[in-house]
């Protein structure tokens, strides 16, 4: 309760200015607020539920979201565990709700670059790795158009590869048994 003591006042107002917040030292037997860091309210009376429910050890944190404030009462005991005032810290909110918009803006932002590059990237990779499939398909079609009679040796993956042998191997048989149609043909025929 000593009511001139400057460095009180000045740790107080440190550590208000420090929580960008307002400090008040509320005596428990009065109500009186005996240190206010913006200097404003001191000799006044405050009565509200917070502050009595600290007093009988039930401190409850405040948020006021119309103003948005944060208000921490916490309860100043002496030795022998009782209480004998309240210390309260006002603390503005709004950084909070500038710092969720701030990151809401950077979600977005990276949201929009991972969502370009995956796209990019599957573009890229669609044409990459479609290319063999088309070089398969031209052959093939030059197949059925009896351009050619088996497919590139060099494709560039080894399920292509394998697909590419399975067929190679068809076509061969193909003609082994084409030549044995033809042999017996003429075997008839000479006979």
């Amino acid at each position: 309760k000593d009511v001139d003591n400057p460095v009180l006042d000045k740790q107080i107002q440190a550590v208000g200015d420090s929580y960008e917040g307002r400090i008040l030292i509320i005596d428990a037997s009065t109500l009186e607020i005996i240190r206010d860091s913006y200097n404003v309210d001191i000799g006044k009376t405050i009565v509200w539920e917070n502050v009595i429910k600290t007093i009988k050890g039930e401190p409850e944190p405040y948020l006021d979201e119309a103003n948005q404030y944060l208000i921490v009462p916490a309860p100043l005991t002496n030795s022998d565990g009782d209480t004998v005032g309240v210390f309260i810290i006002t603390k503005n909110m709004h950084y909070i709700s500038q710092n969720i918009e701030q990151f809401l803006s950077y979600m977005l932002i990276s949201s929009i670059i991972v969502f370009s590059l995956a796209f990019i990237l599957a573009v890229y990779a669609s044409v990459h790795f479609t290319r063999p499939m088309r070089k398969m398909n031209n052959n093939l079609d030059s197949i059925i158009r009896e351009h050619t009679r088996e497919l590139p040796e060099e494709l560039s993956y080894i399920e292509l590869e394998n697909i590419s042998e399975k067929f190679n191997e068809i076509f061969s048989k193909m003609q082994i048994s084409r030549s044995e149609e033809r042999f017996s043909r003429n075997a008839e025929t000479d006979l």
